[in-house]
């Protein structure tokens, strides 16, 4: 692996000679009009068209949607357009040269100016293809604007970016330019190299992420929203999902507008897992795991982020692995409140502790559980929709059990590591509605 420093003479020399041919045109992209003319641009259409042939396109885009960010003066917007696509074009200051060729071309591009900061689906939709060309480096907050790109990309974004090296095999480290160390130039912020900018690419949501061919420190990274199609004839059983839930609250409700993850539990006939033997999907965007763990038995747990995009509303969750198909779904609830059955009222009609069932008391250990037995919980309810309340601290329950012929449900809880010996009053909460509160005291084990 070769680098070449940002502020290596040659570098800045190629980009300040490349500013000078622009400024005595004024045209960036060469522009083919009907009449056979050409706009001569310091890009060839020669070489707009290989930029093209690093990735790829569709034969026909007819029915598609496309996006093209930092389109400046629209060739590749244009070229989408030629093939049948739908386009939108955006850039973060006007450009008349935009204009010109949009009027000489009768072109029906949709031109905004905007930045890649405020793409959402709510502001511009979603597109089955995103070209983002040329502009991550001029980014601050690189993985955000990444993560903008893949909350509006349906099928596949085609980044193309300044990287520091030449292949995809070193550090995974990014070089930030606090002046004009790249080229000069004061918009200039960053500079990854070819594996920092695949992480990048992943961590911004997009599953599958692929290096193509790097050409003088140009890299052309393909990015996927999809998992590929799981292959025929797989051996095991499909995962059976136990639960999905927050990886902080421990709730089926999350969000897609933070950084949230999603942590589920599954069983698998799988002997060894990791995170790239597990492919975890929401509303069928697949996202790559950050963690996967064996539990017990069977059981295995996977975290992986929030996919950027999803719309509000209940979700389905799936994984399948290696060897196996798609599991059943489980529903998520994505930027909304769960709706939760509201029980008529709630009485605990126990607490012991979770070992030796000894009343209203536990000793005072390193783990602590509680159990508490519960009349009142409406038809439907899982330990997801419940909380214990420890003096004013919101538990989620491990465990809820079915209705006994006493009509009662056995919740257990974790008491947290904190907990110290004294007195509390515990209740339970469940679709707004709370118990009446009863003591429970942690006792200092005798010496």
């Amino acid at each position: 692996m070769s680098r070449v420093p940002a502020n290596d003479p040659s570098v800045r020399g190629h980009w300040q000679d490349l500013a000078k041919d622009f400024s005595k045109g004024g045209w960036y992209h060469s522009i083919e009009l009907p009449d056979g003319q050409t706009i001569q641009g310091l890009l060839s259409v020669e070489q707009q068209r290989r930029r093209l042939g690093y990735f790829p396109f569709p034969d026909d885009l007819t029915g598609k949607r496309v996006l093209d960010i930092g389109t400046w003066d629209g060739w590749y917007a244009f070229e989408m357009e030629r093939c049948g696509a739908e386009v939108m074009a955006i850039d973060n200051v006007e450009q008349p040269a935009f204009h010109l060729a949009h009027d000489r071309l009768g072109s029906r591009v949709d031109y905004r100016v905007m930045s890649v900061y405020d793409l959402s689906p709510d502001t511009v939709g979603r597109f089955d293809i995103v070209l983002f060309f040329g502009v991550l480096y001029h980014l601050k907050h690189p993985l955000l604007g990444i993560e903008k790109v893949c909350s509006v990309t349906k099928d596949m974004s085609f980044i193309e970016s300044y990287v520091t090296d030449e292949a995809p095999s070193g550090p995974t480290v990014m070089e930030f330019y606090e002046t004009d160390e790249l080229a000069a130039q004061l918009d200039n912020w960053i500079g990854p190299t070819a594996e920092c900018l695949l992480a990048l690419c992943r961590t911004a949501g997009f599953p599958r992420v692929e290096m193509g061919t790097i050409v003088e420190q140009r890299a052309h990274v393909v990015c996927r929203r999809h998992w590929e199609t799981p292959p025929e004839g797989l051996t095991l059983a499909a995962p059976v999902i136990h639960r999905a839930v927050d990886g902080l609250t421990h709730r089926r409700e999350t969000s897609s507008l933070r950084d949230d993850y999603l942590s589920v539990w599954f069983d698998s006939d799988e002997e060894a897992l990791n995170v790239d033997g597990v492919f975890p999907e929401v509303a069928r965007y697949g996202v790559r795991p950050l963690h996967v763990a064996h539990r017990d038995g069977p059981t295995w747990q996977a975290d992986f982020l929030v996919p950027k995009g999803l719309d509000p509303g209940k979700q389905p969750v799936r994984l399948r692995t290696a060897n196996a198909p798609h599991s059943d779904p489980v529903d998520i609830y994505v930027d909304v409140m769960e709706p939760v059955p509201q029980p008529e009222s709630l009485k605990i009609a126990g607490v012991a502790d979770a070992g030796t069932y000894d009343s209203n008391r536990v000793p005072f250990s390193a783990e602590m559980w509680v159990s508490l037995w519960v009349r009142g919980f409406p038809a439907g309810i899982t330990r997801d929709h419940v909380q214990v309340l420890l003096g004013s601290a919101r538990l989620s329950p491990d465990y809820l059990s079915d209705t006994d012929d006493k009509g009662l449900q056995q919740l257990n809880v974790r008491l947290p590591a904190s907990t110290i010996p004294g007195e509390y009053e515990v209740a339970v909460e469940c679709g707004g509605v709370q118990s009446a509160r009863i003591g429970l005291e942690v006792t200092v084990p005798a010496p």
